[in-house]
């Protein structure tokens, strides 16, 4: 059944499943603010304010102090943090680190020896990954165009949309996989490390937040226009859906007295585990639950 916790009533940013010893979750109440919770019950360990050193270059003693307090208690490094001036893709060890510029600079630090991504500079980048085990990077342009790179090795540049077609998209990049999932408003699409198209899905409705879990078995994506939660497999073939705020009630509250969200209301932003564990945020509302509490759907079958 899980739990809900209503935690403001502003919209929470994001959501990160980390997993650990103990289990814990991190959320994003504001862009500069992370607070951890426990996975089993909601309970709040502790927050932290995301406060990077002004002028320091990645090799500074400041810095690399900086960069280590960005953990859970358990030690899990966050798998992502907006800084406000760049974004700091984490690997699973925390010996690789992607950061990502929004002057459109990729820079790859490996055990402290940074070496810049080469793309195109005059293209705004719209979305980044980064595999958290391999090493394998997506950056997708503005253009429409996929470059992935193995660590600091670039692979190649692939079009994958045209220019200007893509309406918020969102790059997933799973542990160990051979695909990369390109989402966006209009659709979703699973692409090989060579650009090559597998499946695509082309969306009946807006989508919205968008995630899959580390071995890229699970992509759930949220439904902007009707509030329903879809789960798919990794050849985007979908298996459960259900709205929200079912979810959202049938949880077990951990407050006394929380108000649920209008019904409709889209999640903001989810999260799902290798183990169907599901965390997402309805407006200021946090809800874990799992996968299978999502109403099943009947599969195809042959007639004879």
């Amino acid at each position: 059944m899980g739990w809900r916790l209503h935690l403001s009533d502003q919209p929470i940013q994001a959501v990160q499943l980390l997993g650990g010893d103990p289990r814990q979750i991190a959320v994003w109440p504001s862009a500069h603010e992370v607070c951890f919770y426990a996975e089993s019950n909601g309970a709040l360990y502790t927050c932290l304010r995301v406060s990077p050193p002004i002028a320091s270059s990645f090799n500074s003693e400041t810095w690399r102090a900086f960069v280590e307090t960005l953990r859970a208690p358990n030690g899990v490094y966050l798998p992502v943090v907006d800084t406000g001036s760049l974004v700091i893709h984490t690997s699973k060890d925390g010996r690789l680190r992607l950061y990502q510029g929004y002057d459109g600079r990729l820079t790859l630090d490996m055990d402290g020896h940074q070496t810049r991504l080469e793309h195109r500079t005059d293209t705004p980048l719209a979305a980044v990954a980064l595999d958290r085990e391999l090493g394998t990077i997506g950056a997708l342009g503005t253009d429409g165009v996929l470059h992935i790179y193995q660590q600091h090795m670039a692979i190649g540049a692939y079009p994958v949309a045209e220019d200007g077609d893509l309406t918020a998209p969102v790059l997933l990049l799973p542990d160990v996989a051979d695909q990369i999932v390109v989402a966006d408003a209009a659709r979703i699409q699973a692409l090989d490390l060579n650009g090559q198209l597998q499946h695509t899905l082309p969306a009946s409705s807006t989508v919205g937040a968008v995630a899959c879990s580390p071995d890229g078995s699970w992509i759930i994506a949220a439904d902007r226009d009707t509030g329903m939660i879809r789960l798919y497999d990794a050849q985007l073939t979908l298996l459960r859906q259900r709205a929200a705020r079912d979810l959202l009630a049938e949880a077990e509250p951990v407050q006394l007295f929380a108000a649920l969200p209008a019904p409709g209301m889209a999640p903001g932003a989810l999260d799902v585990a290798d183990d169907g564990t599901l965390l997402f945020s309805l407006g200021g509302m946090l809800c874990l639950t799992h996968v299978n509490e999502l109403t099943k759907l009947p599969r195809p079958r042959a007639l004879f």
